[in-house]
């Protein structure tokens, strides 16, 4: 198995995979792989790197993380590419985030409330399955 004498930065494991990919040196690649994988926090980021070293499972989970985040940057979208960001937010608007206000305490879904608090609609976006849905929209393309 591949070792290294000090600690490859993200950079440099990203020249690894690309070398044992195109190698074929599986166990360096798995091993720049599972470094990766502690480095790499963005999801679009990881989007990118499994498309263009196949690496599985990183699509699925990376979708899933776009979908069920807040708000997509310009970056993300760009990221993605025209045809896969327009499938993303196909997924991401299939679902209606109404009425799903979580706090007891706002003014807008409880009139008589003296505390002034926003509706946490991120939680439920955060905790939603788009999976199922991404498996419709993406098909084959997640794998």
């Amino acid at each position: 198995m591949f070792r290294a004498k000090h600690t490859l930065n993200k950079e440099e494991w990203i020249s690894v995979l690309k070398l044992s990919h195109m190698w074929n040196f599986d166990s360096v690649r798995t091993r720049a792989i599972e470094e990766l994988a502690r480095v790499i926090r963005e999801p679009a980021k990881r989007l990118v790197l499994a498309r263009s070293f196949q690496i599985s499972g990183w699509k699925q989970s990376a979708l899933l993380e776009l979908a069920q985040k807040d708000a997509l940057s310009a970056e993300d979208l760009e990221a993605l590419g025209w045809v896969d960001a327009a499938k993303l937010l196909v997924v991401r608007d299939s679902v209606e985030f109404r009425d799903t206000c979580t706090f007891h305490t706002c003014q807008y879904c409880h009139p008589r409330s003296y505390l002034r608090s926003t509706p946490v609609v991120s939680v439920t976006r955060q905790s939603y399955d788009f999976m199922p849905k991404l498996r419709e929209v993406f098909g084959t393309d997640l794998y």
